[in-house]
């Protein structure tokens, strides 16, 4: 089943590169992607994901 998506951009460039983080998102299971998403729900997470030398801390703990 199919269902198409409408995302904008600040710019093209940004739009771009949110088409391609949502073409890798597709390739995760539900449950990966639920936990993911799970994520936004958190300010402490969106901190991390936002901020640079954060999230290349969080990545190396991966």
């Amino acid at each position: 089943m199919n269902k198409q998506i409408t995302i904008q951009g600040k710019d093209g460039i940004d739009l771009m590169e949110r088409e391609k983080a949502l073409e890798k998102v597709q390739s995760l299971t539900t449950q990966e992607l639920k936990n993911l998403a799970s994520l936004a729900d958190s300010d402490k997470a969106r901190k991390y994901l936002s901020d640079p030398i954060k999230f290349k801390t969080l990545k190396t703990f991966l």
